[in-house]
């Protein structure tokens, strides 16, 4: 009796799960391409309200509002915590530069070497920006409105304490919305107090020119002490270790 030779299992039902998972990917890189499409046209819809916007505003006001960024960064958070918040808040980063830039095509961030990095994060590379040997040369800018705003360390921002002045330079925001492990922080000084964002932290100069950070409603301090408000930054539980 010879023996039946085995026969080679056939690859065709390998083949068509390959064929049919290919179709699969395919008919989902799809729906990706008509949802990247529909963000784009979002998006288009978005920059034509915010140039209906500038239209609007008086001759010389201000383009950087970072009450309403920060509320509305705080609202887009909170509103969508199923998706990442770092995604979120790098993306209308990306967005709320870019229409700045648009509204004032010569903005202009000033800052030392140690805030490079915070001032080229927040420009998302679309402001230009002006490096300076120092804090104080920085600062000068502003007050002889070569640029539109300083962008300092939190160190930096205590050493330099004396350099702020009422209704000269303030402390206008502070960057590191997000408060994550590691993250870089600091501080936006502008020519003036932003508007009130209903959760505001004020800055208050002491005699000795420490600086002491308060909420804004439980603070009782005279006017001529404050150099500072900015919106609280916003403090969410996320997955980052």
């Amino acid at each position: 009796m010879t023996d039946t030779p085995l026969k080679a299992p056939s690859d065709k039902s390998d083949s068509d799960k390959d064929k049919a998972a290919s179709t699969e990917l395919a008919a989902l890189r799809a729906q990706i391409d008509e949802i990247d499409n529909a963000l784009l046209g979002l998006l288009a819809k978005r920059q034509d309200l915010s140039r209906a916007i500038v239209t609007k505003k008086a001759l010389g006001s201000n383009v950087f509002r970072p009450d309403r960024e920060l509320s509305l960064l705080r609202n887009l958070v909170a509103d969508h915590a199923g998706i990442d918040a770092r995604l979120i808040m790098g993306l209308w980063r990306h967005i709320i530069s870019a229409s700045i830039a648009e509204q004032k095509p010569d903005y202009c961030i000033a800052h030392s070497a140690k805030g490079k990095e915070l001032a080229t994060n927040h420009s998302a590379g679309y402001m230009q920006l002006a490096p300076y040997e120092s804090v104080a040369d920085a600062i000068d800018a502003l007050r002889a409105r070569k640029a539109d705003c300083v962008i300092l360390t939190t160190d930096e921002m205590s050493q330099n304490a004396p350099l702020l002045a009422p209704d000269e330079v303030v402390i206008a925001a502070s960057i590191g919305f997000l408060q994550l492990p590691d993250q870089a922080r600091g501080y936006i000084l502008c020519r003036e107090l932003p508007l009130e964002s209903g959760d505001d932290r004020i800055v208050v100069r002491h005699a000795d020119n420490s600086l002491t950070h308060h909420d804004a409603t439980m603070a009782d301090v005279a006017n001529s002490d404050i150099v500072g408000r900015y919106a609280a930054p916003i403090i969410f539980k996320t997955d980052i270790g």
